[in-house]
């Protein structure tokens, strides 16, 4: 089985006292033997009886079978594989049994081998071979075997190896092998093998290795290998395997290996694999394999690869589309791409396959066809079905004089 960075720590340091039961001194009472005070197993029982209801009290607990009521235990339990207890289980180091239900409090920690129903107190830990349910409370650390519903809390980790449904709650991380569902804040990373959806909030990193849903806070980095969505937010990084829609804020980057859908900011650079839509923006670079659309910003250069750029596109450097860059482009040094459409400001150039539109810039170029106006120092078309102003004005499709002239150029069919 394979296990987190975080379960041999948290083993070694929170849960001594769980190892002890795979090495037992010889028991000090046989079952049975027990001095009882009551009526056909009711009322106060002083010793090792396997079978009591109402009040009992054993110094070492060995082959247990059923106690409804009270029991307290006041050393280690010997072995009890069989065991219900039902009601208040008590113990100095802590209750053992197969099944509690009701409230379980020891100073070491609680052991459940099978189930575990109520609260659940250890000073060190809380462990469950099968599932827990209710509220489980640990000084250092819990680790259940089944699933987890309710509320977990552990000063330092909570293990489970099923799923857990609870508002879970760790000084350093919350794991799960299964799926994570609910709320989990941990000081250092909350870690799922499945799906994590609810709130899950942890000072370094948040990781769901299926789907990530809900509100995903992370000091460092937010990490699905399925799709995210809701409001994803990292100091350093989100990153996706799939798609991510919502909120999206990654204090230096936002990677999706699919689309990229909502609002989505990124301190340095939004790259998705998919496309890009809504309300975009990165400091440095917003990078849409299959489009970028929507109001796009981006500080160095908004980027679509094999898709277009469409909407409020707005870049400090470039605008650059594979397919096409449409509507309204501001750009601080170029606008690139096979068709530029709408209205294209570029300080420095453009340069266009076609052009479907007006071009403001110090040098226009359209490698294809101009529908419309260019306004520069330069304007150069293959092909003109427009006008032309600036300093130079070349047109291709002109006759030989008019080819290229100063201040104003123009072609009309």
């Amino acid at each position: 089985m394979r296990r987190h960075a975080l379960l041999t720590p948290l083993l070694v340091l929170a849960l001594p006292f769980a190892a002890t039961a795979q090495d037992r001194a010889p028991s000090v009472l046989s079952p049975g033997r027990s001095l009882d005070l009551g009526f056909r197993r009711y009322g106060l029982s002083l010793g090792n009886s396997s079978v009591w209801n109402g009040i009992r009290i054993n110094l070492t607990d060995r082959g247990v079978r059923r106690v409804n009521g009270v029991n307290l235990t006041l050393w280690r339990p010997d072995g009890n594989p069989d065991a219900t207890l039902n009601g208040l289980a008590l113990g100095l180091v802590g209750p053992e049994a197969a099944t509690i239900n009701g409230i379980g409090i020891g100073l070491g920690g609680v052991i459940a081998e099978r189930r575990l129903r109520g609260i659940a107190v250890g000073g060190l830990g809380v462990v469950s071979d099968g599932s827990a349910r209710g509220l489980v409370l640990a000084g250092l650390g819990t680790v259940l075997e089944g699933d987890m519903t309710g509320v977990q809390v552990a000063g330092l980790g909570a293990v489970t190896r099923g799923d857990t449904r609870a508002i879970s709650i760790a000084g350093l991380g919350v794991v799960a092998q299964g799926d994570i569902s609910g709320a989990s804040i941990a000081g250092l990373g909350t870690i799922a093998e499945g799906d994590m959806v609810g709130i899950n909030v942890a000072g370094l990193g948040t990781v769901a290795q299926g789907h990530m849903t809900g509100l995903n806070v992370a000091g460092l980095g937010t990490i699905a290998q399925g799709h995210m969505s809701g409001i994803n937010l990292a100091g350093a990084g989100l990153v996706a395997q799939g798609a991510m829609k919502g909120v999206n804020f990654g204090g230096i980057a936002a990677v999706s290996q699919g689309a990229m859908k909502g609002l989505n900011l990124a301190g340095i650079a939004s790259v998705a694999q998919g496309e890009i839509v809504g309300l975009n923006a990165a400091g440095l670079a917003l990078v849409g394999a299959e489009g970028v659309s929507g109001v796009n910003l981006g500080g160095l250069a908004v980027v679509a690869g094999a898709g277009s750029v469409s909407g409020l596109n707005v870049s400090l450097g470039a605008v650059q589309g594979g397919r096409a860059v449409r509507w309204l482009t501001v750009a601080g040094y170029k606008v690139e791409s096979p068709r530029v459409a709408g209205l294209s400001i570029n300080a420095i150039r453009l340069v266009a396959g076609d052009l479907d539109g007006v071009a403001v810039g110090a040098y226009n170029r359209v490698d294809g066809t101009q529908r419309g106006l260019t306004i520069g120092i330069f304007n150069y078309a293959r092909e003109l079905h427009g006008v032309q102003i600036g300093l130079l004005n070349y047109a291709g499709n002109n006759d030989g004089p008019f080819r290229l002239l100063p201040l104003l150029n123009a072609h009309f069919d």
